[in-house]
């Protein structure tokens, strides 16, 4: 709807009309030619000029009406440039806000892509170092295990032992008996068989003693005998402890490569929000900057409409002096129509009204001509808002859509962490057995070498036992042969006693021959535990290493799930500022919606104010017409009569 009717003073047609005949009144008298004819000019003019007058005083109601449109729609404008003012600022706090939270999520993935690569290297070499501790647990599984077999061997020589021990107790045993007899023969002999006496006294306390050393011997050999079970046992135990924990330990290689491959996936998905967020700040970037424009043409929208507000309340002021003016001329039209006033003077009059009505009028089409610049600018940043918010929209577009899939993207590295963490505990949980099963192998190794000891000692004193029998054997030979020389003196009567130390001969010989067989066993058994001593020493030492290597697996596993833990956090963080990018996603699109419609109420109240100002400013020339034929008329009625 237009604001301002067009005037059609300077449309209408300037006829001239004769006075009325007032009834009842004498026909007029008849003048000169040239008197009638000045006479009825000024009238006709007067009558124009009321009629121009009256015209001239409804194109000013108009204006005013129109101003105060014009007011009304200009405080629309304004109004409309503080909330998209006011939306564009908060706008723009929101996307410094979303910069701050993706320029944080491009960090910690680009964080989290660096720590999954290191973290498969550490991973790749924890499994090669637990493969290589599994090789080496189970090498020394088997080495035990070959130890084993050689302290089983000990059984056997162990075992000959007691055969022979048992021999040289039958051979004790015969010995007495023989001393007995040879006592028996002494006493037969009388007087000559004193010195078989001493030499059956002899012979009898060494059988005795050899006797009580083989128990003695048999006594160390059972020792032995529980020793080397015990060893073997310990050490077999080790090696099946060393054997279970491998295998267990063997299935966290499979276990770490899973892991490796997931987190070469956790990588990729780090890359792919490492990618949307640095999108996201692009399109930050551009929300950021037309939520400026939108500022900006905001900030010139309201001083345009500021200055539009202060033309229009000048045009109020100089309507209210034209309505001033033209109510003056009003009451001077109609004095002259009614010929109250003098031709000449009331033109001088109507002649300075018109000319203060010009004045006004063309004061009103300077504030028009303002206006129509002012709502120029304001269309213009019309058009700059709704252009920067089409931007801000796509580019919110592609914000919402980055978040959203660094939201999802996050949300599945974290559960894919958490299942890395299950995975990780058990494999910690595996490689920490494998260190106490390790650890408890040490542990019995030092035990064997203390048992290992005591096998010596006990094979030592075999070996003492035996050196022990062998004199025996050589002195009860001594006095076997000296009571062969006694019987030798004394003739028929030592008959029997030869006989008898012969046969103690015999058995003093045999038993001899037993404990040189003995002390060759207990030397093969000594140079075994030595064997023993050896492999087992080497399997500690080894172990010790082991022992080092499971610590430094555990503790870069530890390292690892600190870090799987950080990559938790990290994805948990970035889901949770992806949906605080969302939040305040919504409340700038509702913020972009806002501008676009104050936008568009302003590009619409400015195409009616700009329609209104060019009909003010084509109502101000209709004006200026009517008022220049007002002057005309004025200067009509100021021409004297021609004579």
């Amino acid at each position: 709807m237009p604001l301002v009717k067009k005037s059609t003073l300077a449309a209408r047609p300037r006829q001239r009309r004769s006075p009325p005949d007032k009834p009842g009144q004498p026909a007029a008298t008849p003048r000169r030619p040239n008197a009638d004819k000045a006479t009825s000019r000024r009238e006709t003019a007067a009558e124009r000029m009321a009629a121009a007058s009256l015209e001239l005083a409804g194109g000013i109601t108009e204006a005013a009406s129109a101003v105060e449109e014009l007011q009304r729609g200009l405080g629309l404008i304004a109004s409309g440039a503080e909330e998209a003012a006011g939306a564009a600022h908060e706008s723009l706090a929101a996307v410094v806000a979303m910069t701050g939270t993706f320029e944080q999520a491009r960090d910690m993935a680009e964080a989290s892509r660096q720590r999954t690569e290191s973290l498969q290297i550490q991973l790749a070499q924890s499994g090669d170092a637990i493969d290589a501790s599994v090789r080496a647990v189970g090498a020394h599984a088997n080495r035990q295990l070959a130890t084993v077999q050689r302290v089983e061997a000990l059984e056997g020589h162990v075992a000959r032992i007691g055969e022979i021990t048992r021999s040289v107790t039958d051979i004790a045993d015969q010995t007495n008996l023989l001393a007995l007899n040879a006592a028996i023969e002494a006493a037969r002999a009388g007087e000559g068989g004193r010195g078989f006496a001493v030499v059956a006294d002899e012979v009898r306390a060494l059988a005795e003693t050899a006797e009580k050393r083989s128990h003695e011997i048999q006594d160390l050999a059972d020792g032995i005998s529980g020793s080397v079970r015990d060893v073997a046992g310990r050490l077999r135990q080790a090696a099946s402890v060393a054997g279970a924990e491998a295998a267990a330990a063997a299935k966290l290689s499979e276990t770490l490569a899973t892991i490796r491959a997931d987190m070469a996936v956790l990588g990729e998905e780090s890359q792919k929000i490492l990618i949307a967020a640095v999108e996201a700040l692009s399109a930050a970037a551009e929300t950021g900057r037309s939520a400026q424009s939108v500022s900006s043409a905001a900030e010139e929208q309201a001083a345009a409409a500021a200055e539009a507000q202060r033309s229009v309340q000048q045009q109020s002021q100089a309507l209210e002096q034209s309505q001033v003016a033209a109510t003056a001329l009003a009451r001077l039209t109609e004095t002259l129509e009614s010929g109250a006033a003098g031709g000449a003077s009331g033109g001088e009059a109507a002649a300075a009204a018109a000319e203060e009505l010009s004045a006004t009028v063309q004061e009103l089409s300077g504030a028009a001509n303002e206006i129509l610049v002012a709502v120029d600018q304001i269309s213009r940043g019309a058009q700059i808002q709704a252009a920067a918010t089409q931007q801000a929209s796509a580019a919110m577009v592609q914000i919402e859509k980055a978040a959203q899939q660094s939201s999802a993207r996050a949300a599945g590295n974290a559960a894919r962490v958490r299942d890395m963490q299950t995975l990780l505990a058990g494999g910690r949980q595996a490689i920490g057995a494998l260190a106490e099963g390790v650890t408890v192998a040490v542990a019995g190794n030092a035990a064997v070498q203390e048992l290992i000891e005591t096998l010596e000692d006990q094979a030592a004193g075999i070996g003492r036992i035996v050196d022990g029998l062998g004199l025996i054997a050589v002195q009860t030979t001594m006095l076997a042969t000296s009571g062969a020389v006694e019987a030798a003196r004394a003739g028929d009567g030592g008959r029997g006693f030869a006989v008898v130390s012969g046969d103690i001969r015999t058995l003093a010989r045999d038993a001899s021959t037993n404990a040189d067989a003995v002390k060759a066993i207990v030397t093969a058994i000594i140079v075994q535990i030595g064997k023993v001593r050896r492999d087992v020493e080497q399997v500690s030492v080894l172990a010790e290493a082991e022992l080092e290597r499971n610590r430094a697996i555990e503790a870069r596993l530890d390292a690892v799930m600190a870090d799987a833990q950080s990559l938790r956090s990290g994805s948990e963080d970035i889901a949770k500022g992806a949906k605080d990018v969302l939040a305040s996603s919504a409340q700038v699109t509702a913020g972009v919606r806002q501008i676009a419609a104050a936008a568009e109420e302003a590009s619409q109240a400015a195409t009616q104010a700009a329609s209104a100002a060019r009909q003010q400013s084509q109502g101000a020339e209709d004006l200026a017409a009517a008022i220049e034929e007002i002057a005309l008329l004025a200067n009509e009625l100021q021409r004297p009569a021609e004579g």
